[in-house]
C-alpha cells in the first residue's frame, strides 16, 4: 500500500487498514499468517553460506532491513520493527495478541478465494455492502461454494 499501490491508496483516502479473522471452522478467531513456503538448505552445495544467511536473517540488523527496507512482516516473534505500511500495523498486533494460525488450504475448497470470497472483498472494500451485509454475503457463497 505504500509501494506500487500508494497512489491509488492515497487517492482512496489513506482509509485504516484491517484483517478479517479465518472464520471457516467454528472457534478460530486468528488470522492466517504463515509463508506458503519454506526455506531449505540442501546438504550439497553451499550449506555453510545457505545456514549463514539463514541466520543472518534472524539477527536484528536483517530484520530491520527486511522490514523497513523490504517491506516485509518478519516471522519473528522478537522483531522490534514494523514495515511503514497500514497493513503491516495489523499483522504485528495479531501476531502480538497470539491470534495467528498457518494456512488451511489443504482443507479449503480449490477456488475459494477466487471465485467466491474475493469479490465480496471488493464489495466491502469499495464501499458497495455495510458491515452487516458483508457478513451476510459472505456466509451465502462460502456456504454455495461448499455446497457445489
Amino acid at each position: 500500500m505504500t509501494g506500487d499501490d500508494a497512489e491509488a491508496y492515497e487517492a482512496a483516502g489513506n482509509f485504516k487498514v484491517g484483517m478479517i479473522p479465518y472464520a471457516f471452522e467454528d472457534g478460530m478467531d486468528t488470522i492466517l499468517t504463515n509463508s506458503p513456503s519454506w526455506w531449505s538448505v540442501f546438504s550439497d552445495g553451499n550449506a555453510e553460506a545457505a545456514k549463514a544467511f539463514l541466520q543472518w536473517c534472524s539477527e536484528d540488523a536483517a530484520q530491520q532491513v527486511l522490514v523497513e527496507e523490504a517491506g516485509f512482516i518478519s516471522p519473528f516473534n522478537s522483531c522490534k520493527y514494523v514495515a511503514n505500511d497500514p497493513f503491516a500495523q495489523t499483522i504485528v498486533d495479531y501476531q502480538t495478541a497470539g491470534k495467528t494460525s498457518g494456512w488451511h488450504w489443504l482443507s479449503m475448497k480449490e477456488g475459494l478465494a477466487q471465485n467466491y470470497t474475493g469479490q465480496v472483498f471488493a464489495d466491502y472494500a469499495a464501499g458497495n455492502l455495510d458491515a452487516d451485509k458483508f457478513v451476510q454475503t459472505m456466509e451465502q457463497v462460502i456456504q454455495a461454494c461448499y455446497a457445489n
